[in-house]
């Protein structure tokens, strides 16, 4: 069915150029009756001009369309966030390290009963294997004892330099010698030399960029969605506002959205700066925004050249530092708590890895984040390479990342190096706020068990001195879910609340753990209850302890005991007493009995 509806659209722009030679040889040849027969009703001729003008806005719009993907195919120069050999090397091992710690998210191939490993399965608990299969998979899954040297050499001189193999200088040349060297130490195995030209590998900014043509209506629909959206947004608070880029190092004119805290601001709390993904701008968010805190100045960081806008300007990692900086100075904010979702992490992560702006940064909440496990082949494969094999792969390949804006923004704009984000960058939060990362079990984009794994590792690492950030694991759900349930967009509300320092997302409402909160009627995925029961749960699992990575890395069974709790609660709908209406029995969200238990013995 979806095949059809892309079918249908992208076969306006034929149809367009089909409609107006039609119409020209028909009134060539029968201009007096054709004229007579419109005239004879306004309405038609209405409806002839609307139409007629559409297929020729369509005729004018394919050739624009055809020019821009040619003038994006273009690379660029050179962009990567290694200068030296040095530096190389150690963005190498920061890689290997990150990519062994999430080795144990992977499906182990072990069975808990029979201890024996499934066939065509790898064994997680060997982190070399799963590094080789990451290799692999940067060669869309060529097999790795295939691969020969100069296909590495393909694929590493543009991994960690940005550059064609065929195109560097002699001392790059000897750099890249030498990191595939390392790489193969690392591994335990030497490449055999030669080329097979039949694997091709992923280079991300070097490839062709693939589009897929819609039509100029399809554009109108998307500007007209993202209007309303700003209607919306206006009836919720927020203005408009322009900064001068005179102010600013950066270049280009810079609008975005601000609302003022109609409440008294707690102390210490921080103003929070909202950075949305790739879709239709804001208006996926809305349900999101709608329930961010009262008591604090909120921002709304627009991201047009992936909204599907008709924007090709693509900020610059610089010019959107010096903005994201101007428009935080401009109300004398020093500190901030950044909320962004999915390719909106990467904003976050560029404020991190520079030392001179990662001040500004108070506190996170990365939801669906892109940047963790850039080194990992499968957010860049998923997104950009796959085949769809299921009808929503399909309409995120045709409708997302194959149009043309998007498409240049991830194959002409989106460098690894600089937008990878590692655990050490993870700002230290002040007390009384918290950093979150919020994961998907079962993203179609992101390695979550991979990044759940890694963060939770790291976290271990650091538990003597103070763990960076409290991981949210919602098993069973896909990205961008958190955004539509209503059970999980409660959590992500309140940790938000925390992150920030606020007291409640609602006026005269806390959101904290023992808080109630009415709940939208459209709750769905019930737990079963016995027969008989009430009342109908709803609960967000609570993610489980890391696993080890080796056989070395043990803990006390006391310590993997108090790190097996959930930070989150479990939510259950019951009939309370209301606040308002004379008490009258309400369905309220509220924290279950087991919940309550496990918090109460925990502390």
């Amino acid at each position: 069915m979806w095949q059809l509806v892309i079918l249908a659209i992208r076969a306006v722009a034929p149809l367009s150029y089909l409609y107006m030679a039609a119409i020209a040889l028909h009134f060539h040849s029968n201009y007096d009756s054709s004229m007579v027969y419109l005239l004879a009703k306004p309405t038609r001729i209405a409806s002839f001009a609307t139409l007629t003008s559409w297929m020729f806005a369509e005729t004018l719009f394919y050739p624009f369309y055809l020019f821009a993907v040619k003038r994006i195919q273009s690379r660029h120069p050179p962009y990567h966030a290694t200068t030296s050999l040095e530096s190389r090397v150690a963005l190498v091992m920061n890689c290997w390290d990150c990519l062994t710690l999430s080795a144990g998210g992977v499906r182990s191939a072990v069975d808990a009963d029979t201890d024996e490993p499934h066939d065509g399965e790898m064994d997680a608990r060997n982190p070399r294997s799963y590094i080789r299969t990451v290799i692999s998979g940067w060669f869309l899954g060529a097999d790795f004892e295939a691969l020969r040297r100069q296909n590495m050499r393909e694929w590493v001189a543009w991994a960690f330099t940005d550059q064609d193999v065929n195109l560097i200088d002699a001392e790059l040349a000897a750099q890249v010698d030498e990191l595939l060297s390392l790489l193969e130490n690392l591994m335990n195995w030497t490449f055999p030399p030669g080329h097979d030209a039949s694997i091709k590998c992923i280079r991300l900014t070097l490839d062709p960029v693939a589009t897929a043509h819609r039509p100029l209506i399809y554009y109108a629909a998307c500007k007209l969605v993202n209007r309303v959206s700003h209607v919306f947004l206006k009836r919720l608070g927020f203005e408009r506002r322009t900064l001068d880029p005179m102010d600013i190092g950066g270049a280009g004119t810079l609008q975005y959205l601000y609302r003022a805290p109609s409440k008294p601001v707690p102390s210490g709390a921080l103003p929070i700066v909202f950075i949305h993904g790739i879709g239709v701008g804001f208006a996926a968010y809305i349900p999101l925004i709608a329930h961010l805190p009262r008591d604090v100045p909120v921002y709304l960081w627009p991201l047009d050249h992936v909204a599907m806008q008709l924007e090709d300007y693509v900020p610059t990692i610089p010019d959107t530092l010096s903005f994201i900086t101007g428009m935080l100075n401009r109300d004398r904010h020093s500190e901030a708590t950044f909320v962004g979702h999915s390719l909106g992490s990467v904003a976050i992560s560029w404020l991190l890895n520079s030392p001179l702006h990662r001040k500004i940064v108070g506190s996170v909440v990365l939801l669906d984040p892109v940047t963790f496990l850039l080194c990992d082949p499968t957010t860049a494969f998923n997104f950009l390479y796959r085949a769809p094999t299921s009808a929503l792969e399909l309409l995120m390949k045709y409708f997302v990342s194959r149009e043309i804006h998007i498409a240049n923004a991830l194959s002409r704009h989106f460098h690894w190096s600089k937008n990878i984000l590692f655990y050490e960058a993870l700002p230290e939060a002040s007390p009384g706020l918290a950093n979150f990362v919020v994961l998907s079990e079962i993203d179609g984009i992101v390695p979550s068990p991979r990044a759940r794994h890694y963060l939770e590792q790291k976290n271990y690492e650091n538990s003597n001195v103070a763990s960076r950030v409290d991981v949210v694991y919602h098993e069973g759900r896909n990205h961008g879910e958190m955004l539509f349930r209503p059970y999980l967009l409660l959590p992500t509300i309140e940790q938000i609340c925390r992150a920030c320092g606020s007291e409640g997302a609602i006026p005269g409402v806390s959101v904290s753990p023992a808080t109630t909160m009415p709940l939208l009627s459209s709750l769905q995925q019930p737990a079963r209850l016995p027969s008989g029961s009430g009342t109908r749960a709803f609960r967000t699992p609570p993610p489980t302890p890391p696993k080890r990575r080796t056989s070395s890395y043990r803990r006390p069974a006391s310590a993997v005991a108090s790190r097996s709790v959930s930070r989150m609660p479990s939510w259950e709908l019951s009939q309370v007493p209301s606040l308002v209406d004379g008490g009258k029995p309400r369905v309220m969200i509220v924290p279950s009995a087991a919940s309550a238990t496990r918090r109460t013995s925990n502390a």
